[in-house]
């Protein structure tokens, strides 16, 4: 199968700067209009259309991804929450879609947009939806910056994020197992132990590896 290039230019999902909004929903500044005080709008509203022609083919993925997180940055916080839950979940990555760009402008490169703009604005709900949506697997090496999207939203509230990889695994869905896993062994959690355990014994390779290193960042001398 043929592989997707690693995106140039810098990683949209990585964040190391304080972020500005701080509440679940991104109670923090908006985008300037004419009266300079947006009103949000409510959690019915639409996500916002985003039909458009494919990308033109002299754009590295990366400003594909920055031009489409600007124009979803118009949208408020609920269509932006709304946009993510209508996007479908991410193929696995031996799936044959990879081989398509129209599978990478539809579904892959807005997946990254949105998590863009939701780490940016602090929206918690786009936590689980972004992992129900994760990739099993890495194609293009746009999936190793979930965690810092992630990181990004929740800010300090670790036990929470914690909390939402736990409900996530248990999904058993496998690219939602493996990202949720593979965020849940860096925070050190020692809720993780049991299910680590359990991870260990995954029919995927992938998440077999990620339980082992998580057992043995809990307990060193587990193994």
């Amino acid at each position: 199968m043929k592989t997707k290039k690693p995106l140039e230019a810098r990683k949209p999902l990585t964040r190391k700067k304080p972020l500005v909004r701080k509440t679940r929903m991104g109670q923090g500044k908006t985008k300037g209009t004419s009266s300079r005080a947006r009103t949000r709008a409510s959690a019915s509203e639409q996500p916002p259309a985003m039909a458009e022609p494919l990308p033109a083919p002299t754009q590295t993925p990366a400003e594909i991804i920055d031009g489409l997180a600007a124009r979803y940055d118009q949208s408020s916080d609920p269509q932006i929450v709304a946009a993510l839950g209508a996007l479908p979940a991410l193929r696995d990555e031996d799936d044959l879609a990879w081989d398509d760009e129209v599978y990478w402008a539809g579904v892959a490169y807005p997946y990254l947009a949105l998590a863009q703009v939701a780490a940016e604005r602090r929206l918690w709900p786009a936590i689980r939806l972004l992992l129900d949506r994760a990739c099993f697997g890495d194609p293009g090496e746009i999936m190793r910056g979930l965690r810092h999207t992630l990181e990004a939203i929740a800010g300090d509230d670790v036990g929470w994020l914690a909390d939402a990889c736990l409900a996530a695994i248990a999904t058993g869905r496998p690219g939602t197992v493996l990202w949720a896993a593979e965020q849940l062994l860096v925070l050190d959690d020692p809720r993780a132990f049991p299910v680590f355990e359990k991870l260990r014994h995954s029919e995927h390779a992938r998440i077999r590896e990620v339980a082992e290193t998580g057992i043995s960042r809990l307990v060193p001398d587990a193994n």
